[in-house]
């Protein structure tokens, strides 16, 4: 064996990664514990679409290895993998193998590899059962049906989740603004996407935001009606402070002043802030013609009808956002809250939503009220 190898084991770990998976991120932690240096390699072939630029992936890879001390991460382009690691003085190469299909093509690439490098040795490592069918391009294939931003959280990291969660976003809001106001929303955007990054947020976060719009598609709903609620939806928790009891007023005032500037209609504007301010209290508005604000607040209070597990999640979002508060005084005051929901004679405020959440919200919340949290 070549006296450099035994020295300092450096391995190179190469992929096009787009995006980044949780099963990709298994290999690299896996990797950097067998070998004295790993570097995570995007391969840019020109020829092959990607859904993400090799700078995004970068930069999705590096925050996400970022706690890995002896990892590092880099591009190469134009260049056979064996030729790309003799040219960083890597002895190894790692792969992984998810299935059958993968071990005929990695064998028959570990011989190419030999030929080009006869020093090269080839690591496989199989990931475990729970991630083994983990691939970027079933990840892609996730993205659009209602519902899809909570499945793919499953599958990628945190730093991924969110750059492919804000790219989707941002097409959505940009749209939006511009149907209504007619100007681009970029700038817009930026903001309200910071806003609902904040370190406070765990539960009303952009992913809420998301699943507040994968609601609204599941509505057949006239385009001008539609473009109300989503408004609303947007900037309905903008601003966010667990302890603070005028955020609906801060959000709405946040809204009219954007609105205002792009020149939105006055009637939209007055309509979207009621909206908006009607979520303190999660109650129907008395007035008949109000169809779009209880459509909604139903909305905003989907999560409350979710999966148990779903729900679950959702209340230890909560719970988190009010860290700072003593464990048995939150638990009362949590519990006040949601008997003032199981209290009303409808927990939805429109026949669809009541039809379709009802039963599982209650079932939600008695499991809260109750103390019982089995699944």
């Amino acid at each position: 064996m070549d006296s450099s190898k035994t020295k300092r084991r450096k391995c190179v770990y190469a992929g096009s990664f787009d995006p980044l998976t949780n099963g990709h991120l298994w290999m690299i932690r896996e990797g950097s514990k067998l070998f004295d240096e790993l570097v995570v390699a995007i391969g840019a072939h020109p020829a092959k679409r990607c859904a993400f630029t090799v700078e995004e992936r970068l930069e999705m890879l590096k925050t996400s290895v970022s706690g890995i001390a002896n990892a590092t991460v880099c591009s190469y382009s134009a260049n056979f993998l064996a030729d790309y690691a003799c040219q960083i003085s890597a002895g190894y190469i790692l792969r992984g193998i998810r299935g059958e299909t993968d071990y005929e093509y990695e064998r028959g690439m570990r011989y190419v590899n030999e030929d080009l490098n006869a020093e090269l040795t080839t690591i496989f490592l199989i990931p475990p059962r729970e991630i083994v069918e983990v691939s970027s391009s079933m990840v892609k294939g996730l993205i659009g049906p209602a519902g899809w931003e909570g499945v793919i959280a499953n599958y990628v990291p945190a730093p991924v989740y969110r750059k492919i969660l804000g790219g989707e976003l941002s097409r959505a809001f940009t749209a939006l603004w511009r149907e209504v106001t007619g100007q681009e929303g970029d700038d817009i955007y930026t903001e309200i996407s910071e806003r609902y990054s904040e370190p406070q947020r765990h539960y009303h976060t952009l992913a809420h935001v998301s699943a507040c719009l994968g609601e609204l598609e599941q509505l057949s709903l006239t385009r001008d009606l539609h473009a109300r609620i989503a408004l609303a939806i947007w900037f309905h928790d903008v601003i966010y402070d667990p302890l603070a009891r005028d955020n609906e007023g801060k959000s709405a005032e946040f809204f009219e002043e954007k609105a205002c500037k792009a020149g939105m209609p006055p009637a939209i504007i007055r309509e979207v802030s009621c909206m908006i301010e009607a979520t303190k209290r999660h109650e129907a508005p008395p007035e008949i013609d109000a169809r779009a604000t209880r459509l909604f607040i139903d909305i905003d209070l989907a999560i409350l009808g979710a999966s148990p597990a779903r729900f679950r999640a959702y209340d230890e979002g909560i719970r988190k956002e009010y860290s700072g508060v003593n464990a048995t005084i939150y638990g009362l005051r949590r519990k006040s809250v949601l008997r003032k929901f199981l209290d009303r004679r409808n927990l939805y405020c429109t026949p669809e939503y009541r039809e379709r959440y009802e039963q599982q919200a209650r079932e939600n919340l008695l499991s809260v009220v109750s103390g019982d949290t089995r699944p």
